[in-house]
């Protein structure tokens, strides 16, 4: 009782770690979060930098088209407005067609089967456009039209942007419409007398909705040099169209670096590498299965069968019910047969305005019988119980195939047509462009086709056109829809669960350095001497009568039985209980 004095356990030792210790331990912690930070957040923007670009511009883009339906709002009657008149463009442009009156001197109207449907040039509904702004429609419901323009020479855009941009809108919704046009390809002679659905194309781009297909097609035919055979390319991660009866734009940029955009409404909202985006791939693989190599009729690969020595237990019975009555089972003796198990309520009653002429005899409604509650009422039934003699349908087992060899594969062999194209943005030359679609809703509208190698003049021309109109159509045309390409907003789970699927490294290093951290601080709590005693401060030290280091004697005395003799404060600067009476409040 004498030496009051305590080894520090390490709980006692972290809750009084120095004041130095907590601060190394919180700049540790706060240089281990900001290092999880930023890992994660440089995960973050090399895994969202596409899409952020594309929501971005979805977002933010003046033109764009809301992201909540816009009711139309009433237009004050300042006048008639103006005829419109196309914008010429700012620089030079390889092929536009703004369907002005001469439009059919250089267009070609397909009229034999299949293609029925009538074009018309309109402005569509009046009243909804701007004035005497005409595209071409299609005007039968239910048929398929075609028409066509040769260009006036071949175009070849070797090692230049390719930009084809296009209006289009819907005047009856989209049903199952097609909405894509065809740039034609220089492969055969062309005519644009002679177009047809299988006149081959360069690119075939647009939207397009039917059934379960809602999706921009681009597709690039891209020839094989070896081969000389044409294969369709087909961008995997196309955008959606728009559905609504407003007036959209569609633009395609293919770039000298082989990336490549896709744009509605003059905000991006898809964009890839023709080297990597498109499926097929547009390289195809060096090493193929060979076509000749064919599996031997003697290959087993199957690897489980059916057991051959396995027979049905004599005793197997198929046709044992699965539940039977508990034979064991006893009718409780305060069981009453004879009570119903619903009465009339006897709370209720005939109400004030019940006419019995009209509405017959007024009988109370039913509510459980109160007696039933406490062992039961009506014919008592034995209860249900598994049946153990149940074994159900009897299967023949499975075992392992003794005469299985493995999953059979044809041998690889180098692609005879195999090459490398790295420069598939120098597409086959193009000679027109063509529409052939099926119309069940009719009333499609087409206008100022666009074909140039100039990024900026197309930027411009849909600003000096679509932007007017679609600015018109806002007070006009009431039907709306949202932007099916914007991005939804996520949580943080399901942000750390697209981070797992898809870029988990970065996130898993985060969570490890996190972890260490925490870990680093535990340690340097608990780690130390387990002899050391814990500091107790100076000003909640017990006053004793007993000499300090201070008192030691002048003659060189002892000072150690003036030490034993000290005693060191409890944490409460109160005298410490005597062994063996430990009170409640010591506990």
């Amino acid at each position: 009782a004498g030496d009051v004095s305590f080894r520090t356990s390490p709980l006692r030792a972290c809750s009084v770690c120095s004041f130095e210790m907590r601060s190394q331990s919180f700049w540790l912690l706060f240089l281990g979060l900001l290092l999880v930070s930023h890992t994660v957040f440089v995960a973050a923007e090399a895994d969202d930098d596409d899409d952020d670009d594309v929501e971005d511009n979805a977002q933010e883009s003046p033109s764009a088209p809301p992201a909540a339906p816009v009711e139309a709002e009433e237009e004050e009657d300042n006048g008639p407005l103006p005829d419109y008149k196309a914008p010429e463009p700012t620089g030079p442009v390889e092929f536009l067609e703004t369907f002005d009156e001469n439009w059919q001197k250089r267009w070609s109207v397909i009229a034999k089967d299949p293609f029925t449907g009538k074009w018309e040039r309109s402005v569509g509904e009046l009243g909804k456009g701007l004035p005497g702004d005409h595209g071409v429609q299609m005007k039968t419901a239910g048929a398929r039209h075609a028409l066509a323009a040769k260009f006036g020479k071949t175009l070849d855009n070797k090692d230049k942007p390719l930009v084809i941009q296009y209006e289009i809108r819907a005047e009856k919704q989209w049903g199952c419409d097609g909405g894509y046009i065809k740039v034609l390809s220089s492969e055969k002679p062309f005519e644009a007398a002679t177009f047809n659905a299988e006149t081959p194309y360069t690119i075939m781009f647009g939207p397009d909705r039917c059934g379960m297909t809602d999706k921009v097609h681009f597709i690039l035919r891209h020839k094989n040099p070896v081969s000389g055979v044409f294969e369709e390319k087909h961008f995997k991660d196309t955008p959606k169209a728009i559905n609504d009866k407003r007036t959209h734009v569609y633009t395609l940029v293919i770039r000298p670096d082989n990336t490549f955009e896709i744009l509605i409404d003059d905000a991006l909202v898809k964009k890839g590498n023709l080297l990597e985006s498109m499926e097929p791939p547009v390289n195809p693989a060096k090493m193929i299965d060979d076509p000749e190599d064919k599996k031997p009729e003697d290959w087993v690969d199957e690897e489980m069968i059916d057991d051959p020595d396995a027979t049905k237990p004599d005793d197997w019975d198929e046709d044992a019910p699965q539940y039977i009555p508990d034979e064991d089972a006893v009718k409780p003796a305060d069981w009453m047969d004879d009570e119903p198990l619903q009465v009339a309520d006897p709370s209720a009653s005939q109400p004030d305005d019940w006419d019995s002429e009209e509405d017959g005899e007024w009988e109370a409604p039913q509510v459980p019988n109160p007696k039933c509650e406490k062992a039961g009422c009506g014919e008592w039934k034995r209860p249900m119980k598994k049946n153990p003699d149940y074994k159900g349908k009897w299967k023949v087992p499975r075992i392992k195939n003794p005469k299985y060899i493995g999953v059979w594969k044809a041998k690889q062999i180098e692609n005879p047509h195999y090459f490398v194209d790295e420069h598939p943005h120098n597409v086959q030359p193009m000679v027109g462009v063509g529409i052939e679609l099926l119309s069940n809703s009719g009333d499609m509208l087409f206008d100022n086709i666009l074909i140039t190698f100039d990024e900026k003049v197309a930027a411009d021309y849909r600003k000096a056109t679509w932007s007017k109109r679609h600015e018109r159509e806002l007070t006009t045309i009431k039907d709306s829809a949202p932007n099916p390409n914007k991005k939804p907003e996520v949580g943080m789970f399901d942000w750390v669960g697209d981070m797992l699927e898809n870029n988990p490294v970065p996130l898993f290093v985060g969570f490890l350095s996190l972890i260490g951290m925490f870990g680093l601080i535990i340690w340097r709590c608990l780690a130390g001497d387990d002899n050391e005693k814990a500091p107790v401060p100076a000003a909640r030290a017990k006053k004793t009568d007993a000499p300090s280091a201070d008192d030691a004697p002048a003659d060189g005395g002892d000072a150690g039985d003036a030490d034993a003799d000290t005693s060191v404060a409890s944490d409460d600067a109160k005298p410490r209980k005597r062994a063996g009476k430990k009170t409640k409040k010591d506990t």
